[in-house]
């Protein structure tokens, strides 16, 4: 049992000293072939979905390469994934750890990041920075606070909303070091593949085993203690799954992480296992599913309701026009312009502030569910540029920003 172990250790040792000469192997191949090389920064898994539609556009262009760079811990899940979608691309896309990439002499035409704190723009001068986001709105209100964009050239803007945040702050603070940062008014990448017909409701449903002749509620908490998972996720779980619905449950990807990580113990998940606790519910409920999936868009479609308390998910889902309900926690207290948007985002359905009223409300919002009214689509426009064609706007410009013309 001793020698056992003592070999598995051995060859995880080995795959972790290899890895990091692997991974500069790639990033060696893919300078050498002198191509127009394009930067990623996903700092974790859970960011990898918001710069996807762009990474394999890229990938599919002759003359572009693409490097992701994300954490070492991150850079498995994240290869999977990109491997499993574009396996006839591959060799044109490397997933390295930051150590790798700034060990490695290389010269982007451009970065383009999700993280407005950016370990890696700062790099580089005299190129192209873009800061994508990862989200549809500034849920916070703390986006455009100190430090935050400093390093970017280019803020492709998702929203209206952040628009009109971004032009307020900038301007408010009136830092030179700001003056050079041009909003271009994209929209969400992420989001296109909502409205073009590649998920179908019935054939999510499908694949899960669920029926598809029965309404849908789709659990989307966020990671914070303060959220509605930390607080009531057993009974939200448990009250849901006694309706005749099919539920599925979209965690947050930070709530199935590091355990051990004391930033996430003190302000997350506490340390619980929730892939143990979730796996534990489908054993019990019968009409439930932990979605392991990492990009929700499926779901979201095959989704006729949403539960949240105003999520990242929250924002995108209403795009769909269909209704949410939103269990009301401490998270969502904050500065009057979080508030205000938030306020607005809830005219989609209705505010459970007692567990207890949640079956009966979802009930009636299912039952209920009409076309949004003026307000909110009102709502739904603020939220949103180019629905739908925000990574083909996004190509576009960045097409004319490189002056690259073999975009497929």
């Amino acid at each position: 049992m001793i020698r056992g172990e003592a070999l598995r250790f051995r060859k995880v040792i080995r795959k972790l000293a290899l890895r990091p000469w692997l991974e500069k192997k790639s990033l060696r191949r893919l300078a050498a072939g002198q191509p127009t090389l394009v930067v990623f920064e996903a700092d974790w898994f859970g960011l990898y979905p918001f710069v996807r539609p762009l990474v394999l556009r890229f990938a599919a262009r002759p003359s572009t390469a693409v490097v992701v760079v994300t954490r070492d811990s991150e850079t498995s899940s994240i290869r999977k994934w990109i491997h499993r979608e574009a396996l006839r691309r591959r060799s044109k896309v490397a997933v390295v750890s930051y150590e790798s990439l700034t060990s490695v002499g290389l010269q982007p035409a451009l970065i383009i990041s999700c993280q407005p704190y950016s370990s890696i723009a700062k790099s580089w001068q005299n190129i192209p920075k873009i800061q994508l986001l990862h989200g549809m709105a500034d849920k916070r209100g703390d986006l455009f606070g100190p430090r935050k964009l400093t390093d970017f050239t280019h803020l492709f803007s998702p929203a209206p909303v952040v628009t009109e945040l971004a032009r307020d702050r900038l301007l408010c603070e009136s830092r030179s070091d700001q003056t050079r940062l041009q909003l271009v008014e994209v929209g969400c990448p992420k989001t296109d593949d909502l409205f073009d017909e590649t998920f179908e409701r019935n054939e999510v449903l499908r694949n899960l085993s669920l029926p598809v002749d029965r309404p849908t509620v789709l659990y989307a908490p966020t990671w914070e203690k303060e959220a509605s998972l930390e607080q009531h996720g057993d009974r939200i779980a448990s009250t849901l799954s006694d309706l005749d619905v099919n539920l599925l449950i979209k965690p947050h990807p930070l709530s199935l992480v590091d355990r051990t990580n004391s930033f996430l113990v003190e302000n997350g998940h506490g340390g619980k296992d929730w892939k143990h606790i979730l796996k534990k519910w489908e054993r019990q409920f019968p009409n439930l599913r932990w979605v392991r999936d990492p990009y929700a868009n499926p779901y979201m479609v095959a989704a006729d309701l949403l539960v949240s308390e105003g999520s990242g998910i929250a924002f995108e889902y209403c795009l769909l026009n269909k209704p949410i309900v939103f269990v009301d926690t401490l998270l969502m207290q904050g500065p009057d312009e979080v508030d205000t948007l938030h306020r607005g985002l809830r005219s989609f359905g209705s505010v459970v502030s007692q567990i207890e009223e949640l079956p009966s409300i979802v009930k009636g919002e299912l039952e209920y569910a009409t076309v949004s009214d003026d307000s909110n689509r009102q709502m739904i426009d603020r939220l949103s540029y180019n629905r739908g064609r925000a990574t083909i706007t996004a190509m576009e410009f960045i097409s004319r920003l490189l002056e690259i013309e073999d975009a497929p």
